[in-house]
């Protein structure tokens, strides 16, 4: 993400003059660029930072001399920040849809399976019945009782289930 930063004050309760201005450009988002100036002094400078620590340099142009100041910034105990807590409260939301997601298609699943097997007993038995009609027409009528007790122990099975 790239930021800039521009800052400008006049100091009211200080000696007429005391101001300072200031810029700050980022990228990418962990490499500072730094420019300031007041009414005594110039800077430069660059930083590098993350979450837990940072490290600036900066050259300091007084009228007395120049400076060059490094600086180490160590942060612990870092405060959790309300767009992070947002953040994780998304993502344990997104989480949660997901389990239920998965949960559910699971279940469509087996009901798939279920039906599937329905169906492939039910298409057996249209055919046992269509056999056992034609045994029937044909005067085979002993074979048209086999295949219609056949069909009833079929179905017996497919309620039991």
């Amino acid at each position: 993400m790239e930021r800039a930063s521009i800052r400008f004050k006049h100091f009211k309760q200080w000696p007429a003059g005391s101001w300072y201005s200031g810029f700050e450009y980022n990228r990418p988002d962990w490499f500072f660029w730094r420019l300031g100036v007041n009414e005594q002094q110039f800077s430069a400078g660059f930083g590098i930072g993350t979450k837990q620590i940072d490290i600036d340099y900066a050259f300091i142009y007084h009228p007395l001399g120049t400076l060059n100041s490094i600086s180490l910034n160590l942060r612990y105990g870092y405060p959790t920040t309300d767009a992070e807590l947002r953040a994780a409260e998304k993502i344990q939301e997104l989480k949660n849809e997901k389990e239920e997601y998965l949960e559910t298609v699971r279940k469509e699943n087996e009901n798939i399976k279920f039906e599937r097997e329905r169906l492939e007993k039910e298409k057996k038995t249209a055919i046992m019945f269509i056999e056992s009609y034609k045994a029937f027409e044909d005067k085979k009528y002993a074979a048209a009782q086999s295949k219609l007790q056949a069909i009833l122990r079929l179905t017996r099975l497919m309620k039991k289930r």
